[in-house]
């Protein structure tokens, strides 16, 4: 998939998503809360109810499209780091870098131009710090998606969003949602540009009681990763699974593992990992 556009992609990516949580939900699994990590934000907001199916994947759609259009194509890049921001910003002090996603108290992603990328990269390896640079064509979550945010605020305004039927976990906002209101056109414009913060969604779910130890969280996405983040945030007690996972047989996870008989679980679904624990990530985040 990584030939294929953006559009194509991101369209897949998210119709597998809501796919496969339906095919869940049909076999008794009904979620307690839902989370998903940047595009896989979308998916979760459609099956909290938020958003109609087809809304969902238009905006996924016009968004993507937006971006291949109108952003510089391989100018800047994503790195992820095995270290806190707090130790890469004194590393990385005064380097032109934005913070794109948050994903544990050990895993930072960050985005910039190329050769601050590569400088950056430098820098951490020769202090004993892991790093990879994501093969993406853009710097998701950034100023390089800002190109795009005029025209997308005007597409997203055309959407109706309705009160969550679940609460929703929000990497953006480090909250959890339960009431009408907050789910928009802007939540979805500052979605694109600002940081992905799992680690504080999930905390503020922790210490709400949303989810707990006996939670069972079910990773939705194209190979483990959200998963990780969970354990590496909340402790490695937390009770996880991955549907899909390259080169095993989905119908495993259906017929071995008895999910049919997992309450009370949260459902986290993916976006295309950003993360160490996969260094080729598909195309379009």
């Amino acid at each position: 998939m990584n030939d294929q556009s953006p559009v194509v992609v991101q369209l897949a990516i998210v119709s597998l998503e809501i796919a496969l949580a339906r095919l869940l939900q049909s076999l008794g699994v009904v979620p307690s809360a839902v989370v998903g990590h940047s595009l896989g934000e979308y998916a979760a907001l459609h099956i909290a109810g938020v958003m109609t199916l087809f809304d969902t994947l238009y905006l996924v759609g016009r968004r993507a499209e937006f971006i291949q259009e109108l952003c510089d194509r391989g100018t800047q890049a994503m790195l992820a780091i095995k270290a806190s921001h707090s130790t890469i910003r004194k590393l990385l002090n005064g380097k032109a870098y934005e913070v794109a996603c948050v994903n544990g108290p050990e895993d930072t992603v960050i985005s910039a131009a190329n050769d601050v990328i590569d400088g950056a990269k430098a820098v951490l390896n020769h202090n004993g710090i892991k790093s990879t640079v994501l093969q993406t064509p853009f710097a998701f979550h950034s100023a390089q998606v800002a190109p795009i945010m005029d025209l997308y605020t005007k597409t997203a305004e055309g959407v109706t969003f309705h009160k969550p039927s679940v609460p929703v976990l929000c990497p953006l906002t480090g909250k959890v949602v339960q009431e009408e209101g907050v789910f928009s056109a802007h939540y979805l414009v500052r979605h694109l540009r600002e940081p992905v913060n799992m680690a504080a969604a999930l905390g503020t779910a922790y210490e709400s009681r949303v989810l707990d130890d006996s939670t069972f969280t079910i990773e939705i996405g194209p190979h483990p990763v959200v998963c990780g983040m969970v354990k590496a945030t909340l402790g490695s007690q937390m009770p996880t699974l991955a549907i899909l996972s390259r080169g095993k047989d989905l119908w495993q996870h259906f017929t071995g593992k008895g999910i049919t008989s997992y309450g009370g679980s949260i459902m986290l679904l993916s976006n295309p990992p950003i993360g160490l624990s996969n260094f080729q990530p598909m195309d379009g985040i």
